[in-house]
Parts: C-alpha cells; sequence; structure tokens
C-alpha cells in the first residue's frame, strides 16, 4: 500500500504531502496531510475479490482534488 500511495502522490505532483497508513486485515485506512488544513482520511477495504474505498472525512480538499486522488488511487491499487 505504501507503494501505492507514493506513486499516487507522485503522480499528481503532491511530494509535499505526508501519510500514515493503519492495516488491519482486508482493511486499510489512510491519513493523507498537507497541512493541518488540508487533510484526507480515507478507507479501503478488500475483502472477497470486491474493493470498497471511500472518504472518511475531509478538510480543506475540494472535490474534484478528493475524486482525482481516489480515483488515481484505484488505478494503482492491486490486490491479491
Amino acid at each position: 500500500m505504501e507503494q501505492v500511495l507514493l506513486t499516487t502522490l507522485n503522480e499528481l505532483n503532491f511530494p509535499d504531502m505526508k501519510y500514515e497508513i493503519k492495516q488491519e486485515p482486508h482493511r486499510w485506512v489512510i491519513r493523507l496531510t498537507q497541512t493541518q488544513e488540508v487533510d484526507m482520511l480515507i478507507e479501503i477495504i478488500y475483502e472477497d475479490g470486491g474493493i470498497i474505498a471511500c472518504v472518511l472525512e475531509e478538510k480543506g480538499i475540494n472535490y474534484s482534488t478528493k475524486s482525482l486522488i481516489m480515483n488515481t488511487l484505484m488505478k494503482h491499487l492491486q490486490l491479491n
């Protein structure tokens, strides 16, 4: 998951965005933080061949940027 995030952030040219990943079986909770005023909490669940990805909370990120981040993340996500 870390490589997927690095690839996503580099592709989107967000080199200053930091991330924190909490992993559980079949579930990742990811916090992306640029500043105290700009951050996003993402949950990805992968089970039985299906993926659910959602934004749990966000601050200071507009809809089009959230969509761009999520679409790029999903493009690079490869789960077995």
